[in-house]
């Protein structure tokens, strides 16, 4: 394992964690002080998803970026994305009306009685997390088309960070910079193609157009009044962190968060953290421990299916 990619697992790792966070949105469970605790770590950890964009980008390989290979690219960026994203989410969508019928969660999920409900089960990305599935295919197609048209990293670049300049002028600040709101797209590409620029290791490069990003977050945040588009800067200032401290991707690498992040992304919601977040409720009962028994016990449950998943061939389409 190369040195970028350990810092691209310690990134990913720091990020499920987030995502966990960004979830766990349990109201009626929880007391006005754990959910304090809850909405002040979605705040902090709210570039976690731009995060797994920038690693995303970091993985594209620069050898495949040619006009002649996009065809081939989005029939495997679809084999890859959209299929797991319809299986998993028509499996879920089944298990929530089956547990429905059962009448043991406070969680109630009707029979589609219609051909539009029909489709939607089939199509839509089951909550709260699969839309990133889709959204990566479009995002990653998107860099890849610009890429291969400009034939420049740096032009195709700048290009898409004129366009997110432009586009977030026009329109009213997001509230986060997470979720599956189609205006979170241009935000979501820069994360990406940032992420692209850092596979090449030019660093007086890399500080320029870092500048130049920094400029234009700190226009946006001016214009509109917000700091959210901070986030955009976070994923990159935390990968240059972990490769001034190695000991970090250490920690990481032992955890094996980052290597487990897709299987934890998968299997966390909608089914897993609702119900540890239950038990935690019925059994723990003391704020602050019930937000890290909830964490450990989804973060225990992936691991233990991703290996079993691992292991038996017959789980094959469930692995991720």
């Amino acid at each position: 394992m190369n040195k970028k990619v350990r810092e691209i697992d310690t990134l990913k790792a720091l990020s499920i964690i987030g995502v966990i966070f960004m979830h766990m949105e349990f109201r009626s469970q929880f007391s006005d002080l754990a959910m304090s605790i809850i909405n002040n770590l979605q705040i902090s950890l709210g570039w976690c998803v731009l995060a797994f964009f920038f690693c995303s980008g970091f993985l594209l390989k620069p050898e495949q970026i040619k006009l002649k290979n996009l065809n081939d690219y989005i029939f495997k960026r679809a084999h890859r994305l959209l299929i797991p994203c319809i299986s998993f989410s028509i499996l879920y969508k089944i298990a929530l009306i089956l547990l429905s019928g059962l009448n043991i969660f406070s969680w109630k999920t009707n029979i589609p009685s219609s051909f539009f409900e029909i489709f939607n089960l089939i199509f839509y990305p089951v909550d709260p997390q699969f839309y990133f599935l889709v959204f990566l295919f479009w995002v990653s197609t998107l860099v890849f088309f610009f890429n291969s048209i400009t034939k420049n990293v740096v032009v195709a670049y700048i290009g898409i960070l004129i366009l997110f300049t432009l586009f977030y002028i026009q329109v009213p600040s997001p509230l986060t910079l997470h979720g599956p709101g189609l205006e979170l797209i241009p935000a979501y590409t820069v994360a990406f193609a940032w992420g692209f620029l850092f596979r090449f290791k030019q660093r007086q490069l890399n500080f320029y157009l870092g500048l130049t990003t920094l400029f234009v977050v700190a226009f946006l945040c001016f214009l509109k009044q917000t700091y959210v588009f901070i986030y955009i800067l976070i994923p990159a200032a935390l990968f240059i962190l972990f490769t001034r401290f190695k000991k970090l991707n250490d920690i990481a690498e032992l955890s094996r968060l980052g290597e487990k992040s897709s299987a934890i992304y998968v299997w966390h919601a909608p089914l897993l953290l609702p119900f540890w977040s239950i038990v935690a409720d019925r059994l723990v009962k003391i704020d602050l421990i019930e937000i890290i028994f909830i964490l450990i016990m989804t973060i225990t449950s992936c691991y233990f299916i991703s290996e079993v998943v691992e292991r038996f061939t017959i789980f094959k389409p469930l692995r991720f």
